[in-house]
């Protein structure tokens, strides 16, 4: 059939603040699952968005067995003007993310993006790739979105336990940075 489309629209008026953090995706095999997150961000607004990928449903043996999964971001001003886009397409058919160049021998890709054009996006963003590399527990980095709008970061872990905990101690510090308070407790 024709798959999966998730799209999520949200709108931060002017001084707002929001966490986009679902679930991590997994993908069962011969899944097709595009989502898309379109975000427009007011002025002082604050958006931190992030996402798990997962190779699939390990206990069925389907590691890289889904059709395709695109995950796309697009983060605008009021204006209509574009502050920063983030896409992510894999067809293990046409090529296997775990190719040398994609994910290698781990499985498990997160993102995150943290979207505040009115901080010190320079300073937060060395901040968490330093935290990053001090974990350990996995291959990430963290870098300036255009425009300093904000700080995008990529993490690849052989493990979903190590690829969260990158990504929480990302959150973590923007949480400090954006808000001065400390996460919210897991549901999970």
């Amino acid at each position: 059939g024709p798959g999966a489309r998730q799209i999520t629209t949200v709108t931060l008026a002017a001084g707002a603040y929001a966490e986009v953090m679902p679930d991590t995706l997994i993908p069962h095999a011969d899944a097709s699952v595009e989502q898309h997150l379109s975000v427009e961000l007011g002025e002082g607004a604050a958006l931190v968005a992030s996402e798990l990928l997962a190779p699939g449903r390990h206990h069925r043996g389907e590691r890289f067995r889904y059709e395709r999964v695109r995950l796309a971001t697009t983060v605008r001003e009021p204006s209509g003007r574009e502050l920063c886009v983030d896409a992510l397409e894999f067809e293990p058919t046409l090529r296997m993310p775990s190719a040398p160049g994609l994910l290698g021998a781990d499985a498990y890709l997160g993102t995150m993006m943290v979207v505040a054009p009115h901080v010190d996006v320079e300073a937060l963003a060395s901040s968490i790739d330093g935290e990053l590399g001090a974990l350990g527990v996995a291959r990430a980095g963290a870098g300036t979105l255009p425009s300093g709008s904000g700080v995008g970061l990529r993490v690849i872990a052989e493990r979903p336990a190590d690829a969260r905990r990158a990504l929480d101690a990302a959150w973590a510090l923007a949480r400090w940075e954006l808000l001065g308070a400390p996460l919210p407790p897991r549901r999970k």
